[in-house]
């Protein structure tokens, strides 16, 4: 096993749940579960949620399919790993029906916007809405196994609470204790 490319490595877990009474033998978390561990949660330092996507891109060049990741505010802060241009996402990014906002993973900024450093407030369209780009990712930055083209805020809505197939993925920082 490689380690992982991040500071404090050692301290992130993968976070997964099992309610076998229920007949949910692997469950992966749910938005309820992320406010819960958030906010009352003393196990973990920090936790946030991530999901891969894929998502149409057009406006730019020819239309185009890519891979995105969905992510809660707390995992590139988590991971150490501070953008190239710009700023992560804030909680403002996350609330929902907030305009809708992307940092760019450096490859693909490299190769849609010819590395141009402009490109920060610019907007795109994803899925048919107007996204502003906010930040860019160093080159050296890697999310896991993953190869997105863009990271884009999740917007959960505490009030709509589900867990049964949830796409999302958890990852908890360590408390030291």
């Amino acid at each position: 096993m490689k380690p992982l490319p991040y500071h404090n490595q050692d301290e992130l877990i993968d976070l997964n749940h099992t309610a076998p009474g229920v007949k949910f033998p692997d469950v992966r978390p749910a938005p309820f579960l992320y406010f819960t561990y958030r906010e009352q949660g003393r196990s973990f330092q920090s936790i946030g949620l991530y999901a891969p996507d894929s998502r149409s891109v057009t406006g730019l060049a020819e239309p185009e399919q890519v891979e995105c990741l969905d992510v809660t505010g707390e995992i590139l802060p988590m991971l150490g790993v501070e953008p190239e241009l710009g700023r992560w996402f804030s909680e403002k990014d996350e609330a929902p029906g907030s305009p809708p906002t992307t940092i760019l993973m450096q490859g693909w900024w490299q190769k849609r916007f010819g590395g141009d450093r402009s490109v920060i407030g610019r907007q795109i369209v994803v899925d048919g809405v107007s996204v502003q780009v906010i930040g860019v990712m160093p080159a050296h930055f890697r999310f896991l196994d993953r190869n997105p083209a863009f990271l884009l805020p999740l917007q959960l809505n505490r009030n709509k609470p589900f867990w049964e197939n949830s796409p999302f993925l958890a990852l908890p920082g360590l408390n030291p204790a």
